[in-house]
Order: C-alpha cells, then sequence, then structure tokens
C-alpha cells in the first residue's frame, strides 16, 4: 500500500471558508474535467445514514454515556469504480459541556482489510475534522473511534472553524470522488455548515491517492457508522454537574449517503495530419515553386 499520507497533502488548497455546499456551487467542486475527457454524472442511488432507532428519528447520547450505530457492508465507499460518494449528515449539539468534557458525534469508515480508517465529524475544540488511522480499525474501541482522543489517528485535517461545536444544528459533508483508472487521482472534500449561522468551513484535500487509496491498492470502505458521546454538563448558572442531560443527536433527516455513477466522454480532438501527409504536402510546394521559377525565368 502506498504510504498513507504524504508532504503533497500539506499543500492542500483551502476553498472559501463562507462557500456555502449549495447546488449551485456544484461547478466548482465537479471539477473532473479536462482537455482530452469530460465526465457526466447520473443520480444512481440514496439511502439514508441514520437507521430507525424504534421509531425515533435520531440516535442520542445521554450523559457520557456511548452510542454506536453501524451498517451492513452493502453501505461502501468503493474507491476501485468511477463514482462520486457524498455523505452527508446533520448533528444537534445542546447543553454546555463540563470542563473537560467531550461531546461528539463522528463517522467512521473502515476498510475491508481493516488496514485503513476514515474519521470525520467534530473534536473537542474544533468543530469539524477529518482524520486518517493506518494500519487500524478504528472500530475497535471507542478511543480509537474518537476524533477527541490522541489515538484517533496519524493525520488530522480541519476546516477553518477551529472552535468547539456551540450549541445548534450542524450539517456535514464529505465527498469522494473516486476513479478506476489510476491515472487520475482521487479527490476528497469535506465540510461543514452551522445552519443557524449559516457559517461554512470547508477544506479540499487533493491527491487521495496519497491515503493509499488509488490504482492497484485501490480500498474499499465497507464498514461505515457513526460513534456518538454526551458529556456532562453544568446545570443554569454553572454552580453543579448534571449527568445524563444529553448533548448530541444524530438526526435522519437529511443525513443520507448519494452514490452517483461517472461516464467519460473522450474530447474530439482536431485532425493532425500524419508525418506521410506532411512530407506529400512538402514536395507538392516544391514542385509549385520550382514550376514557378521556371516560367519567370523565360
Amino acid at each position: 500500500m502506498k504510504n498513507i499520507i504524504t508532504t503533497a497533502l500539506l499543500c492542500a488548497v483551502a476553498v472559501s471558508a463562507n462557500a456555502a455546499w449549495t447546488e449551485t456551487n456544484k461547478s466548482k467542486i465537479w471539477m473532473q474535467d479536462t482537455a482530452d475527457m469530460t465526465y457526466t454524472y447520473s443520480n444512481e442511488s440514496t439511502v439514508s445514514l441514520v437507521p430507525s432507532n424504534g421509531g425515533l428519528s435520531f440516535w442520542e447520547s445521554q450523559g457520557q454515556s456511548e452510542v454506536n450505530v453501524h451498517f451492513d457492508n452493502s453501505v461502501k465507499v468503493d474507491f476501485t469504480k468511477d463514482a462520486r460518494y457524498e455523505l452527508t449528515f446533520r448533528v444537534s449539539f445542546f447543553g454546555q459541556p463540563n470542563n473537560g468534557g467531550y461531546t461528539y458525534c463522528n463517522l467512521s469508515m473502515v476498510t475491508s482489510g481493516n488496514d485503513a480508517s476514515i474519521l470525520f465529524g467534530n473534536a473537542a475544540n474544533n468543530v469539524c475534522q477529518l482524520g486518517i488511522v493506518v494500519g487500524k480499525d478504528v472500530t475497535a474501541t471507542s478511543a480509537q473511534e474518537s476524533l477527541c482522543a490522541n489515538s484517533a489517528g496519524n493525520q488530522k485535517y480541519s476546516t477553518t472553524l477551529t472552535k468547539a461545536a456551540a450549541a445548534g444544528f450542524y450539517t456535514y459533508k464529505l465527498i469522494f470522488e473516486t476513479f478506476a483508472d489510476s491515472s487520475i487521482t482521487d479527490k476528497i472534500y469535506f465540510g461543514v455548515t452551522n445552519e443557524g449561522t449559516g457559517e461554512t468551513g470547508q477544506f479540499l484535500i487533493l491527491n487521495s491517492s496519497h491515503l493509499g487509496l488509488g490504482g492497484a491498492n485501490s480500498k474499499v470502505f465497507d464498514d461505515i457508522g457513526f460513534h456518538i458521546f454526551g458529556a456532562d454538563f453544568l446545570t443554569e448558572g454553572g454552580t453543579e454537574v448534571a449527568s445524563g442531560q444529553g448533548g448530541v443527536k444524530l438526526l435522519r433527516d437529511g443525513s443520507t449517503l448519494k452514490t452517483w455513477t461517472r461516464t467519460a466522454t473522450p474530447v474530439p480532438q482536431p485532425n493532425v495530419p500524419e508525418p506521410a501527409a506532411f512530407g506529400l504536402l512538402a514536395g507538392l510546394g516544391a514542385i509549385v515553386l520550382a514550376a514557378s521559377r521556371r516560367r519567370r525565368s523565360r
């Protein structure tokens, strides 16, 4: 497997912090066309990322309890295919965390070989982070499955919203542009939007092939799920700690995995004469030039 991370990723390109993840901006993030090839997308499928919870429309962590929600391996992100995968999930944070209390909701993705993992969500003092873990299944322990823990991974990348998540609703989005052709660079986009303020943090990672996800060593992430953890909260006035006050909800409304297939169409290239044709044209030109000179000399 290629090195999961290289210094090339440190030169990732930052996208405008205020650009919203809207349909009108798709042209800015679906930038795969080249001089030789254009790509078209067709919406293949949409599945819910939040399974049923006894009739409730959300999964919630109360106090310091842990909640894990995982899917069967039919829900997957396959880097061996020409496809676009867009994972969107909505989170509600509420209450005031006690000092040292971590409240988070992380999406975890593990390869079929358990040799690479991706974490995406919030950390203790960061609204949105993407973590890369080499050689580990992050679902093995809750400490690894959390971006709040130091054991969460080898590298972490943050959006521009480097602060703790205030109470409110947030929409997280993670996009993979995958190519079966190893000569084309796969891409990862991730970001978060505070639905109440409209503030958006986005970051673009180029060359996801550096993550060991492209070419002959392409990965299939077929263990996908969420790890949710609430913290103890201060009572009104901040005078005492109150356990079991909730803290975070993963909402079904707006939480989906959308998959598009991508079709490549070669760009018509201008006809260029073959080398033999160039020689023929040059010969004809020489004959015409010689004939004209003979006429002038007479």
